[in-house]
């Protein structure tokens, strides 16, 4: 499949397993960056969905509609001790050189 984001009705899918990864993965941002001429509140029909793939049951699921950035952090998976969370963030921002930086806060503040 194709997965720049580039086309119409494009779905993207990223797919973790939590019980398969390294001892020091504690944190997945899951995000979204919009690098077109269009903002978010310009694309119909935007969301972005969180799934429990062993029962297919959506745990939350977001419509994105703001013209407040091109870029915008939608949760954090995160664990502690040996069991995972779901920590929504919800959170527009400026897509730029300081994203990586703005998404480390979010992370800390958790």
């Amino acid at each position: 499949e194709e997965t720049d984001g580039a086309g119409v009705y494009d779905d993207e899918t990223i797919h973790i397993e939590t019980k398969k990864t390294q001892d020091n993965y504690h944190y997945f941002v899951l995000a979204v960056a919009n690098d077109c001429a269009h903002s978010f509140d310009k694309i119909n029909g935007l969301k972005v969905r969180l799934v429990n793939s062993k029962d297919e049951k959506t745990i939350n699921e977001t419509m994105i509609n703001s013209d407040e950035g091109d870029g915008y952090a939608y949760c954090c998976i995160y664990k502690e001790d040996s069991k995972w969370f779901y920590k929504p963030l919800n959170k527009y921002m400026k897509f730029d050189e300081k994203w990586q930086d703005e998404m480390t806060k979010l992370v800390q503040a958790i």
